[in-house]
C-alpha cells in the first residue's frame, strides 16, 4: 500500500470498531508506518486505557498525519498522559481534537508540558471535559 497524502481515515460512529473494541487498535501498523495520510478521525469510538496507549504510540512514531479526532472517545486522565508522550515525539501533528471526554485539570496539566517544546501542534482542542 503506498502512502496516499490526502487519504482521511474516518471511523466516526463505525459500529464495527465499536463491536471488536478491545481489539481496535492491536495491529497499528498502518498508523506507525505513515500509510494513512494526513487525518485520522476515531470519533464515537469508547476506547480503552490500553487502546488509547497504543494509538499514542503509533502516533507518536507517525510523520504524515496532521490532523486526529477523538472526541467523545471517554479518554480519561491516563489516555491523556499517553497522549502528551505522543506530543513529545510527535513533530508533524498540527491538531488534536479530544473534546468532550473525561479529561480532568490533572490530565490537562500533563498535555501542557510537552506544548513547550512541541513546535508543530497548531491546535489542541478540549472543549466539553470535566
Amino acid at each position: 500500500m503506498e502512502k496516499n497524502p490526502s487519504l482521511t481515515l474516518n471511523l466516526d460512529k463505525n459500529p464495527f470498531v465499536s463491536k471488536v473494541k478491545g481489539r481496535v487498535f492491536t495491529s497499528t501498523f498502518a498508523i506507525t508506518s505513515d500509510r494513512i495520510g494526513d487525518k485520522l478521525d476515531l470519533s464515537d469510538q469508547e476506547l480503552l486505557p490500553a487502546q488509547v496507549r497504543s494509538l499514542a504510540a503509533a502516533i507518536g512514531n507517525n510523520k504524515s498525519l496532521r490532523t486526529v479526532e477523538l472526541r467523545r472517545c471517554n479518554i480519561d486522565d491516563e489516555g491523556a498522559r499517553h497522549l502528551a508522550t505522543m506530543l513529545e515525539k510527535n513533530t508533524s501533528l498540527e491538531w488534536l481534537n479530544l473534546d468532550d471526554n473525561k479529561i480532568t485539570d490533572d490530565g490537562l496539566k500533563h498535555l501542557a508540558i510537552p506544548l513547550e517544546k512541541n513546535t508543530s501542534l497548531e491546535g489542541l482542542y478540549l472543549r466539553f471535559n470535566k
